[in-house]
């Protein structure tokens, strides 16, 4: 066997030590000449594209057959072509290049880069230009903004994958913190296309506010990526809307108008394409010539101060930032992905208002505090893997919120860690003590009747009361779905119209319930003794959450 290997590898060399020497004393030498134009923009952003034309001139005598065409960018082999060329030819090639950093860029052409043909002049047989990326502006939609009047502002620094999720989270669990902007509109017109591109989106920043003069609106998103400004005029194609050039102080924007006197202004400028709308306010073009002085960057309340530390997630990776502000109070809040399997978006607000105490969930109470964890239903109503959970505390003047999506068979621990977070933020002051929303029915017949129903882990708590005339003895109760195994003995005596607490674990058949449930409906059963009868009274008990 090891013979055999000898031979083959013997093999392999005898062939490539033929193939050198062909390459190095019969193949024919070939003359080629190299040319690369000039960036198509000698000066862009991170993101946008720089535009190459690559001439390859064959001007030998022999044909150029399969001769790789290497592309450097800054020394690192980017790209690799193949060029087949007749004696006397030229060709070009056009080559994009899309920096994601600042900085300079030399794009090196090199002809035959790993040396595998004879060249006659190696100097030809290579090119290079180069491109400068500078670096965009700071992001800060909020400039765009007319200043005066404001009532009311919002803000929001994402990620595309905070977009994504935030998107999903508002189609699929109608949670209002994450609409794209505050009007439904351009929300419509936007979102089909974002959702389209969003890979290629790296940041978008959203600025909005509203304005005590007819109740006017202004939004400013930026959207930073490989996107063009032209998405706009595509995703007019097919709707009634359509597209006007209007020359403006910031150059040539896309001007649509909407319904209900909202305008839609969209341009690029400094690294991002920029978007300015206004609902029943002045034109978008024409906020956008306003002079500097009207118009100045717009900052969120100072819970950021205090808290904007505080809401960072150890060990998680932060996708977004949100912020608001109004004559009620501030809220600032995070999204983060935990141990990539998990969201959590929370938030802290001093927005003065009602407070309803009563929880249709679970409630846990840690120290002093009191929190609040519930089960928030998509809109479908399917149970499909993915849970939503929302946990909430009032502590002094704060609202402290959690939503955390998981998967579904991680809720109840989620419910800790959910109070865990919360708790982390270090906010002092009486916490507002939860009561149970849920309501739990029992029911026998007009014989005894039940109330008080509790249900916790698989155990039911509730009050039985004698309805009857004459004294009962309780003897047993069973609590069950599907079938009643596991009778729990009473051994209770009970006067004409006294009551009595019966506590019992439940069982589907012969397997003791346990966890969480939702919707339960469950079957009771009580044996009892009365006048001299024995007799098995059938009830039934209805638990929402427990």
């Amino acid at each position: 066997m090891k013979r055999e290997i000898y031979l083959w590898v013997a093999l392999v060399l005898v062939i490539a030590a033929a193939a050198l020497y062909v390459r190095y004393f019969y193949q024919s030498t070939i003359s080629v000449a190299i040319g690369i134009s000039p960036a198509s923009n000698a000066t862009i952003y991170p993101y946008q594209k720089a535009a190459f034309t690559i001439n390859i001139f064959n001007n030998g005598s022999s044909a150029i057959e399969n001769m790789s065409l290497g592309i450097l960018v800054n020394g690192n082999l980017s790209t690799l072509y193949k060029a087949t060329l007749p004696a006397g030819k030229e060709s070009s090639i056009a080559y994009n290049y899309s920096p994601t950093e600042a900085g300079n860029y030399t794009i090196q052409v090199v002809a035959d880069p790993g040396k595998l043909y004879a060249i006659a002049d190696r100097s030809q047989a290579s090119a290079s230009a180069s491109v400068d990326v500078v670096a965009a502006e700071n992001a800060t939609p909020s400039a765009l903004l007319p200043k005066e009047n404001i009532t009311s502002f919002r803000q929001a620094s994402l990620t595309n994958g905070a977009y994504l999720l935030g998107t999903y989270l508002f189609d699929q669990f109608n949670v209002s913190g994450f609409t794209l902007t505050g009007n439904g509109q351009i929300d419509s017109f936007l979102k089909p296309v974002l959702n389209l591109t969003s890979y290629y989106i790296k940041n978008i920043s959203v600025a909005e506010a509203t304005y005590s003069t007819n109740a006017s609106q202004a939004y400013s998103v930026w959207i930073k990526g490989y996107l063009s400004p032209n998405i706009f005029a595509a995703a007019t194609f097919g709707s009634s809307l359509s597209t006007t050039n209007v020359t403006t102080s910031a150059g040539d924007v896309t001007f649509i108008k909407m319904l209900n006197d909202t305008t839609f202004c969209g341009w690029y400028s400094g690294g991002w394409i920029k978007i300015l709308a206004e609902e029943n306010g002045q034109s978008c073009y024409l906020i956008i010539n306003a002079t500097a002085a009207n118009k100045s960057e717009i900052h969120s309340g100072g819970l950021g101060n205090e808290f904007g530390s505080r809401l960072s997630i150890a060990n998680a990776t932060l996708l977004g930032n949100y912020s608001s502000t109004s004559g009620t109070g501030d809220s600032l809040a995070r999204l983060s992905l935990i141990n990539n399997s998990s969201f959590v978006y929370d938030t802290i607000s001093n927005v003065s208002g009602p407070r309803n105490p009563s929880c249709i969930g679970l409630i846990r109470n840690v120290g002093n505090t009191s929190y609040c964890s519930t089960y928030i239903f998509a809109k479908s109503k399917r149970l499909d893997g993915i849970a939503l959970i929302r946990t909430t505390a009032y502590v002094g003047a704060y609202n402290l919120t959690a939503f955390s999506l998981i998967n579904a068979s991680s809720a109840i621990s989620q419910v800790y860690s959910a109070a865990s977070m919360l708790q982390s933020l270090n906010v002092t002051g009486v916490s507002l003590a939860f009561k149970s929303g849920i309501v739990n029915t029992c029911a026998f017949n007009n014989s005894f009747s039940c109330s008080n129903m509790t249900y916790n882990n698989g155990t039911a708590t509730f009050r039985i009361t004698n309805n009857m005339s004459s004294t009962a003895v309780l003897n047993s109760v069973k609590c069950y779905i599907n079938a009643g195994v596991f009778p729990v003995p009473l051994n209770a005596t009970l006067a004409a119209g006294e009551s009595y607490n019966i506590t019992t674990h439940c069982y589907n058949v012969t397997t003791p319930l346990s966890g969480i449930s939702l919707n339960l409906h469950l079957g009771l059963s009580l044996n009892y003794t009365s006048s001299n009868s024995t007799s098995t009274l059938a009830g039934s008990a209805f638990i929402p959450l427990g």
